[in-house]
């Protein structure tokens, strides 16, 4: 059985306008979809950069706060190999590398520092959240 599709159409409307309506409601059903979807690859691609621009100064507080625990605990540290050397102890080789590599991340985060308050998103981020 062969069916012919715009006899259907037209069988399914009383009036021979309404198909002529209906045809023209395509493209505009098409467009808007196209729209909708583009917009919603926008808002899945985009979320994570807008939600940076309101959450920076929460960021930078978390930042700031973490490289303050860091060198407290590198200055408590540094106090304990210092007391262990003058008692002539012997100081491990993982906590020299550990003293080491908080030293160099204690150097990072303070050029960091240095930028963020350098760039600061052009004084354009609003200190919400």
């Amino acid at each position: 059985m062969v069916l012919d599709f715009p006899l259907q159409i037209h069988t399914a409307f009383e009036d021979p306008s309404q198909v002529r309506d209906h045809q023209r409601m395509a493209p505009e059903f098409a467009a808007s979809a196209a729209a909708n979807a583009v917009g919603n690859l926008t808002t899945e691609y985009a979320s994570p950069y807008v939600s940076y621009l309101f959450r920076f100064g929460k960021i930078v507080e978390e930042f700031k706060y973490r490289r303050n625990e860091l060198e407290l605990n590198s200055d408590r540290v540094k106090n304990d190999v210092e007391e262990a050397l003058r008692q002539n102890e012997l100081i491990e080789k993982d906590v020299q590398d550990c003293r080491k590599s908080a030293e160099k991340e204690l150097k990072e985060t303070q050029s960091l520092e240095a930028e963020i308050e350098r760039k600061k998103c052009f004084n354009w981020c609003p200190s919400w959240g």
